[in-house]
Formats: C-alpha cells, sequence, structure tokens
C-alpha cells in the first residue's frame, strides 16, 4: 500500500460562491472526517491531487493529511465529487483511519493469464467482478487482487471463495462469481444471413399462396351452387 503526504489549510466559507472562488484559485474544497470528531472543511490545491490521482490511478493510497501546522493524520479519500463533463475534481471526503483498526475497502480485481478455453476453444471471457469489498488493517490493503484464470475452460468459472490473499477478509459472498468462460458464440455471415432472410421470405410466400387457393376454390363451389 502506498502511502502520500499532501498538505491542507482549514476553510472558513461554505456554500457554492465560495467553492467556485476557491477553484478559480486552483484551490479544490475537501471535508476531513471520522474519529469521533467533527468534519474539518479543507482546501488544497488541485493541481497536486490530480497528480497524485493520476500516478495511483485505480488503486487505494493512503494519505498523511497535514492540516495547517498540526501533525500528519493518517487518511484514506472515501468519496471523489468529478465534474462530468471536464471529469476535473469538485470535492473530496477525507477519512482519518486508525493504524491499528481494520477498514472496508474496495480493491480493484485483475485478471491474470489466458484462460484456456477462450486460448483453445474460442471460449468467451466474462469479467463479472471489477473490485470487491474487504476488510484489514491499513498497512494491509493491497493494491490490487489478482485471480488467475489460466486455468479456466469452457464453462468454468472463479468464485470469491477461489481467491487467495494473505491478510484480508472478504466481505463479498463467497458464491460471488468473479469471472467465468463461456461457450462461443456462432456470428453468421453476411451471406448466411441473407440465404436466412431469402428462404423465410420464400416460406412466407408459399403460405399465402396456400391460403389463398382454399378461398378460391369456395368461391367456384358458390357458383356452382348458384
Amino acid at each position: 500500500m502506498q502511502t502520500v503526504a499532501l498538505s491542507a489549510q482549514t476553510r472558513t466559507g461554505t456554500g457554492k460562491q465560495v467553492t467556485r472562488k476557491l477553484r478559480s484559485q486552483g484551490l479544490l474544497p475537501a471535508t476531513l472526517y471520522g474519529s469521533g470528531a467533527d468534519p474539518v472543511s479543507l482546501q488544497l490545491p488541485i493541481d497536486e491531487l490530480e497528480r497524485v490521482f493520476r500516478l495511483y490511478e485505480g488503486g487505494n493510497f493512503i494519505i498523511d493529511l497535514a492540516v495547517d501546522d498540526a501533525a500528519p493524520v493518517m487518511t484514506l479519500v472515501r468519496e471523489r465529487q468529478i465534474h462530468p463533463v471536464s471529469g476535473r475534481l469538485l470535492h473530496l471526503d477525507f477519512l482519518r483511519i486508525d493504524a491499528s483498526k481494520p477498514i472496508t475497502v474496495e480493491i480493484p480485481i485483475h485478471l491474470t493469464g489466458e484462460s484456456l478455453g477462450v486460448k483453445d476453444f474460442g471460449g468467451i471471457l466474462e469479467h463479472m467482478m471489477r473490485s470487491v469489498e474487504v476488510s484489514c488493517l491499513p498497512a494491509d490493503i493491497p493494491d490490487n487482487i489478482e485471480v488467475d484464470i489460466s486455468a479456466l475452460n469452457v464453462g468454468d468459472s472463479v468464485h470469491v471463495s477461489d481467491i487467495v490473499q494473505e491478510k484480508v477478509t472478504f466481505l463479498a459472498e463467497a458464491g460471488r462469481v468473479v469471472a467465468a468462460v463461456a461457450a462461443p458464440r456462432l456470428v453468421k455471415t453476411a451471406a448466411e444471413e441473407a440465404a436466412e432472410a431469402e428462404a423465410e421470405a420464400a416460406e412466407g410466400e408459399e403460405a399465402a399462396e396456400g391460403e389463398a387457393k382454399p378461398a378460391a376454390e369456395s368461391e367456384g363451389d358458390a357458383g356452382k351452387d348458384s
């Protein structure tokens, strides 16, 4: 687990106008929670935070957060608010953590190896779980969970119960499927699809003709009776 040192300053103002002004000055509004203390409003340099998130993209990391002149506290980012269009950070929530107490975190799942069923039999790999919730001490938080799929044949799957990871407790249901190899899907060529369409059209015409003949015969029978 990587550790990053950051500095922040307390923020006195609140509300949209204040946060807009902060962002225009290159500062990000944030809040520090946890350990039974009151929430603390903060501000940090946006560029520095975005650099850190690019560096550790997709993983968890511990932040030693120094607020004003106080000693750094161990934290995790609990929530990030991101602009839906620009993708820029809008707000962060930090959570104080205790090195001696387990915490719950979401860990990315990385599949390793090439499935036997995909490589030799044309199967389709289905990655069902991209992350998994675990409980562990802060120092034992893994960057990711690796799951080897090399032995998976067509019809095989790997479950949460199959994952071995030291010093963590998986909180997801043991029976949940992490990855599976499905049978290959039959892909029809354009020529085959056209031939099927012609056959269906011909069947439709034959059926229509078959329905029309009894009607004509009934009209002739009606003429005879008259």
